[in-house]
C-alpha cells in the first residue's frame, strides 16, 4: 500500500480516492486503516481495507451507530498476537 497523495492511496493495483483528505494511515499484516479528516465532522471517517483495494468495515459498522458520525482521533497501532 502506498500513499499518492493526501487524497489517494494506491494498493495492489488499484487506485482508492477520497473526497476527503487522509490524515493517518495504519498498516496491518492483512489490512489497513485510514482516517479521513476534513474542517468538518465527516461520517463514517474511519475505513478498513484489505490489501486488494476491498473496503472490509467503516467505523460505524464497528459502534453501530443509530446516527452516522465522525470521529477526530489518531490512530493507535495495535501489535498482532504473535502465533506459535
Amino acid at each position: 500500500m502506498k500513499q499518492l497523495d493526501n487524497r489517494s492511496i494506491e494498493t495492489n493495483g488499484e487506485i482508492i480516492k477520497f473526497d476527503i483528505a487522509i490524515r493517518q494511515i495504519v498498516e496491518y499484516k492483512d489490512f489497513f486503516v485510514i482516517l479521513l479528516r476534513g474542517k468538518r465532522e465527516v461520517p463514517n471517517n474511519i475505513i478498513a481495507y484489505d490489501y486488494y483495494g476491498k473496503e472490509i468495515w467503516k467505523i460505524n459498522d464497528i459502534v453501530q451507530a443509530k446516527i452516522p458520525r465522525g470521529y477526530d482521533l489518531s490512530l493507535i497501532h495495535i501489535s498482532e498476537p504473535t502465533r506459535h
